[in-house]
């Protein structure tokens, strides 16, 4: 094992200076030729390396840590490659459209990057860092197989969703079989829930080494708020409620199909909006631009 400075024994400033080298490094590919073809490559990939290159310094290679290491490296894989094929036959991302030529905003978006990145690979950073083995338990068991849910869940909307997309024709009209079927977002439900699945693994490792490790629930949190409120969720509901404006079969669909946990159509359409809004995150935000005159 590499000796490590007491300031730094859990490689936390370490991955957060790595992680703002490499974003600040891509931003400045990105704004000089005004592309964002590789915004969420450099993201992915970067998960990627803060786990690696941890996991090879410390050299322990304990069973939690190689679980967590190839989950991240198999979720960093698939997902950054199927963002990169897909803004890649798109030519850009539409996100970007208001603040690509704006250095300030533009680095902004970095920035946010660079929290995201290092607050959410926290718990694999902590459990790669640990000095202290010990043996893998339930807990893992049941964070692998959130882990796994998750992933599959994400992984098949996706290709349901660009499958969709790729035909000229359905691309027009309202995807909502599959996974779609029961929640409008199947693709964010399923990423939320492999980092709870992360979390929970990391949790037996925080408990022996490091008891402020907990605080890496962090992960989960941020990634729930991001899609929740601000990149995935959100932008997802305008641009389907402006697409769809006055579409009686969209009006049916989104009053009766759960904006994020998969749930019964039936059941969810008559539940009261206080059940819906607490337990399954239905917010008046993603109704903004809807049709109220339908509604």
């Amino acid at each position: 094992m590499v000796a490590t400075a007491p300031i730094d024994q859990y490689y936390v400033l370490f991955t957060l200076i790595i992680t703002t080298i490499m974003q600040i490094s891509f931003f400045f590919v990105a704004y000089s030729m005004q592309f964002d073809k590789v915004t969420d490559f450099a993201g992915c990939t970067n998960f990627i390396l803060n786990a690696l290159v941890v996991f090879f310094i410390q050299q322990t290679y304990y069973p939690r840590q190689i679980m967590l290491t190839v989950l991240v490296l198999i979720w960093g894989v698939r997902l950054g490659s199927f963002l990169l094929a897909r803004v890649l036959r798109r030519g850009k991302d539409d996100r970007f459209n208001e603040m690509r030529s704006n250095f300030i905003q533009f680095l902004g978006f970095w920035i946010f990057q660079i929290i995201w990145v290092w607050v959410v690979s926290l718990p694999v950073t902590l459990t790669n860092s640990y000095v202290i083995d010990t043996p893998i338990n339930d807990l893992d068991i049941f964070g692998l197989l959130l882990w796994i849910l998750g992933f599959v869940c994400e992984a098949v909307a996706d290709n349901a969703k660009a499958s969709h997309n790729s035909d000229p024709e359905k691309r027009k009209t309202l995807l909502k079989t599959g996974l779609w079927k029961y929640s409008r977002h199947p693709n964010y439900f399923g990423e939320i829930l492999l980092w709870i699945g992360v979390f929970i693994i990391s949790c037996s490792g925080h408990a022996v080494n490091n008891a402020l490790g907990y605080f890496s629930i962090s992960s989960p949190i941020l990634t729930f708020l991001l899609l929740m409120f601000v990149s995935g969720v959100p932008l997802a509901e305008q641009s389907s409620n402006k697409k769809f404006s006055g579409s009686q079969e969209y009006i049916e669909y989104k009053q009766s199909t759960s904006p994020l946990i998969p749930f019964p159509t039936n059941v969810y359409a008559v539940l009261p909006s206080f059940v819906k809004t607490v337990f399954f995150f239905e917010y008046g935000m993603y109704w903004k631009n809807f049709n109220d005159d339908k509604n």
